[in-house]
């Protein structure tokens, strides 16, 4: 049988001050499901909040062949334990329940974009328990709804990349608000530029009043791009298309995205194309750990510019001037 596991790192600063700066990162345990089975994909996605372990297993056959499960971890004592495994009240054959997960605090969110729902899940009295099952006002089935999460305090940012309302396959996402306890739709966020087979949401991130949403394949080459919202008085509202500092045809830039206070990580796993820029003085420990400093490119719109980039392209860090 194939072993399936998810490995935990932790910082060496954390857990061994004498470990040289080099070495940052030390295994912290490794993880397997209890019901382990071959092929069941344990660690497709994965969630971390504290000493808290989200692990989508959307193959997992509970309740029928891929019906999908996630499982939650709790480092209690220096030690990784598997707290409880969430299922869907309404669980079903092929609905890959876990493909996409999110964790804060008591609070979990795991997604099953087959069948277009999310399900939210809270701690009270150590046990997790469902609390909604959040579909889009506007869905039809097919429209992936769920193939990417996010979480960020009362709120949740939803990818939906087939959904067609500016073409086939051109992508929305959705933004949820939990008020005194119920979760409802707050608004539909769709690119002010979408058509056809762009994917929009095929990768979101939240953070506070900002939101990312990747489109992997927008462009008639599919170099991709993400969308970046704020939110104000009347609303979410796109205020700045990213573009890599060297993008180029089949890049499917925006295809993963990261969002933390003024600094946006993004994913194209298939630019190739080396950067000619020289290396400056980084200016944290992060950006010396990803790679190299490039020079700010013309024509970057607004806030948002290219901070770093690694040597073969494989994301771009952005920062809010």
């Amino acid at each position: 049988m194939r072993t399936v596991a998810v490995l935990v790192l932790v910082a060496a600063g954390l857990a061994a001050p004498h470990v040289p700066a080099q070495s940052p990162w030390l295994p912290d345990g490794a993880l397997t499901a209890p019901d382990a089975a071959q092929d069941d994909g344990f660690g497709a996605a994965l969630a971390l909040s504290g000493d808290v372990v989200l692990v989508g297993v959307p193959a997992d056959d509970d309740q029928g062949f891929d019906s999908g499960a996630a499982w939650v971890w709790r480092r209690v004592g220096g030690r990784w334990t598997a707290e409880q495994e969430l299922l869907p009240s309404d669980g079903f054959t092929s609905g890959h329940f876990g493909s996409a997960v999110d964790l804060e605090g008591d609070r979990a969110v795991v997604a099953s974009p087959t069948r277009d729902r999310v399900y939210v899940f809270e701690r009270a009295a150590g046990v997790w328990t469902e609390r909604a099952i959040l579909q889009a006002s506007d869905g039809a089935s097919g429209d992936d709804f769920g193939a990417s999460v996010s979480l960020s305090g009362d709120r949740l940012l939803v990818g939906a990349p087939r959904h067609t309302d500016l073409g086939a396959l051109s992508g929305a996402a959705y933004v949820f608000r939990s008020v005194s306890g119920t979760w409802q739709e707050e608004q539909e966020l769709l690119a002010s530029n979408g058509s056809f087979n762009d994917r929009f949401g095929e990768a979101v991130a939240l953070d506070g009043d900002r939101a990312l949403v990747g489109a992997p394949r927008a462009g008639d080459d599919l170099r991709g791009a993400v969308y970046a919202f704020e939110r104000g008085r009347t609303g979410w509202s796109e205020v700045q298309t990213l573009f890599p500092a060297e993008g180029g045809a089949l890049d499917v830039f925006g295809t993963a995205v990261a969002l933390d206070g003024e600094r946006a990580l993004v994913g194209a796993p298939r630019e190739d194309a080396p950067v000619l820029d020289s290396p400056t003085e980084p200016e944290s420990e992060l950006e010396s750990l990803l790679g190299p400093k490039v020079r700010t490119p013309v024509g970057i719109p607004k806030d948002y510019r290219p901070l770093d980039a690694s040597l073969f392209g494989t994301y771009s860090l952005f920062k809010t001037f």
